[in-house]
């Protein structure tokens, strides 16, 4: 009797092992998005005066997303640099301005790759002098 627990104990740890292994690779095909790093910006901000230095990193929707977005960089740099020169100083220097900045770039975004191509938008550096 000890002995049928002791198979039916290995093959449930096998069909565990196996399950899970299996779970693990469907996760990592499908689990992460791309995400495209841009080269730094440097540019003037509202009169002129004052420069801002940021960086972006875009999280697409689709891997062939990342695709079309690296043929399409050009355009996309240039919609960042058009919609950040049309601010202000003080449209982004709070939290809140630099939200509405994020929402602003991926609906411009958006309308440069298609709809719901971006998911999202994250600034890994951004100084203002």
């Amino acid at each position: 009797m000890n002995f049928r627990y002791t198979i039916l104990f290995l093959m449930l740890i096998i069909l565990f092992i196996s399950t899970y292994s299996h779970g693990s690779e469907s996760a990592k095909k499908g689990g992460e998005t791309p995400v495209l790093q841009l080269d730094p910006f440097i540019t003037n901000i509202g009169s002129g005066k004052r420069f801002l230095k940021f960086s972006i990193s875009i999280e697409l929707s689709t891997p062939a997303m990342a695709e079309k977005a690296k043929a399409k960089t050009g355009m996309i740099r240039d919609a960042i640099i058009m919609l950040i020169t049309s601010k202000t100083p003080d449209d982004v220097s709070s939290s809140e301005g630099k939200q509405q900045l994020k929402d602003e770039l991926v609906t411009r975004l958006n309308q440069i790759l298609g709809e719901d191509s971006i998911k999202n938008i994250y600034f890994t550096d951004f100084v203002m002098q």
